[in-house]
């Protein structure tokens, strides 16, 4: 099936995906901007395609008339970048519960310098 420009799926979700200009390639991090539409269907994504265009676009032509300052310029391009992982925190935040709760059912049986390594191990990786 084909979708429209700049929308792709995977899996099951939607994507807008652009190619950063050449000409300001040098401000990106990257050659192309991916940001997930958060949607399975196609209606909602090609509405959110639409948005996503005219974002990207108008950051495009801002950023190409030279008269922003740079504190304005990296705002704009952080704002055409997909927002950082959330599920990175989640997955630590789990497997230190999952280490807490291990060590507290555990400890009862350990001797005084296992308890003394492991509470030592817990505060240099905080």
């Amino acid at each position: 099936m084909s979708y429209p420009t700049h929308l792709i799926k995977v899996n099951s979700r939607f994507y807008y995906k652009i190619k950063v200009p050449s000409d300001l390639c040098h401000l990106f991090p990257c050659k192309f901007i991916k940001k997930s539409l958060h949607t399975n269907e196609l209606n909602a994504a090609k509405t959110l395609l639409r948005y996503c265009e005219f974002k990207s676009h108008n950051a495009f032509a801002l950023l190409r008339t030279n008269t922003l300052e740079a504190e304005h310029m990296q705002q704009i391009v952080h704002s055409l970048l997909p927002a950082p992982r959330a599920i990175e925190a989640m997955e630590k935040s789990l497997l230190t519960n999952v280490i807490a709760t291990y060590t507290s059912e555990k400890q009862t049986n350990w001797s005084d310098k296992t308890k003394f390594v492991n509470r030592h191990a817990k505060m240099t990786h905080l």
